[in-house]
Parts: structure tokens; sequence; C-alpha cells
């Protein structure tokens, strides 16, 4: 899979609203570019939407199982009774796929489904600085004898583990966990889910098996959240 998010979908996660349809069709797979045309419409322009596939950007027809995951994803929406606000709360559409909502509180649904890709999505769109990470804030436990707490997450996402692990590996040696040491470790004894590391990137295999470019900011601020100093 290309995990550099084509424009499109970048343009849907960067806004601050998302019609329940989108979202949905997004997280089965599938990025809408023509317009959703509401249940209860009769406008004779109607024709069945057009997609871009996820996983490439390409545009394609998603097909019977790719239009059976859409109406699965849904289904599931239909069926559950989270609460989120709506954009025009004041008015609701009798059809709840035509309602928008926040791009936060969809992810917020989404995760709660436990559709893998859903996670996939995330995880890339919070590496890729598109949206922010609002996961929990981490269970901290301290490590005895050592000058600084490991926070683990509540959740392990994208390259966590692996940097979990290697900055405990350097406390064991007595290093300093930092960028510069981690990097470091990883360019000259690389674990076996990181790849081409160099100062300003390095590629992670996520859990489908694909590759993901990270730049070495984001892992500046993982490595901040995640290894503290205690009371700070």
């Amino acid at each position: 899979m290309s995990w550099k998010f084509c424009q499109e979908l970048d343009d849907f996660l960067s806004n601050e609203w998302i019609k329940v349809v989108d979202i949905c069709a997004i997280f089965a797979g599938w990025i809408p570019i023509s317009e959703y045309i509401p249940d209860y419409s009769s406008d004779p322009k109607y024709s069945p939407r057009s997609y871009l596939r996820l996983e490439d950007g390409k545009r394609v027809t998603p097909g019977k199982e790719g239009f059976k995951e859409i109406i699965r994803i849904q289904n599931k929406w239909r069926g559950s009774s989270w609460d989120y606000t709506t954009r025009y709360s004041n008015v609701p559409d009798s059809d709840p796929m035509n309602e928008e909502i926040r791009v936060r509180d969809a992810f917020k649904v989404g995760l709660a489904m436990r559709v893998d890709r859903v996670a996939l999505i995330y995880d890339t769109a919070v590496d890729q600085g598109i949206i922010v990470d609002f996961v929990p804030a981490p269970k901290t436990d301290q490590v005895i004898g050592a000058e600084i707490e490991i926070q683990e997450p509540e959740r392990e996402k994208g390259y966590t583990p692996i940097l979990l692990k290697t900055g405990k590996e350097l406390m064991a040696d007595g290093i300093v966990v930092n960028v510069g040491t981690v990097i470091d470790r990883w360019k000259d004894n690389p674990p076996d889910d990181i790849k081409d590391t160099t100062d300003d990137h390095f590629y992670y295999r996520h859990v489908d098996g694909h590759w993901n470019k990270v730049e070495t900011k984001n892992l500046k601020r993982a490595i901040g959240r995640y290894f503290k100093k205690p009371d700070t």
C-alpha cells in the first residue's frame, strides 16, 4: 500500500467536519469523489457515486465486495449508540448518513468499532500531521532506579512498541533516550520492523505488512510522551 495519503483523502481528514456517509466509505477503504445524494432526494441528476481506492488512490469501482464493506460499516454506524454533535444539530437530517460530524468524533466512533483498517488510517493521519492524536493519556509506570518514567500507552499503535523496546534497551545500557540515540541505535542495529533510518526519517512495518514513512520530528514527540522525567 502507498501510505502517503492522496490529496482527496487529506482534504477530507484535514477538514473540521465530514459527512457520516463519507467517513463510513473511508473506513471501508473507499474515498468518495462525487456528491452524496440523500435517500429522500428526487434529484434527477442522481447517479452512483465514484470512488478512489484507499490503498493506492486509483479510481476504481468498489464492486460487490467493496460495496458490501461500505454497507457493513454504515450498518455498524446505524446500529450504534455513540453520542456525537452534528454540525446542524438544530435541524436534524432524516437521512443520518447525510449528517456532518467532526472528524475527531468520527475517528472516536470508528476506533470503537474495532475495525483494523480504521486504526491504520488513524495512525497514519497522526504520523502525517493531518490530525492530532487524541488517544487517552498513557498510564505511567515508575522504573525503579531510573531517572525517567516509561509511560505505557493505552493501546499499542504504529511504531510505539518498537520505540518502547529500544528505549528500554538504551536505558539498560545507561544511555539517555532521545531522538539521536534512538536513530543511531536503529541505524546500527535496526529492529526487524524498522528500515532505511536516516537523520530525517525512518520506515516502520505496520501489522498489515506495508512500510510507513515517519519523519523524525514525530519521533521526538513520541519520545517526549513515553519517556519523561518524574514530576514533569
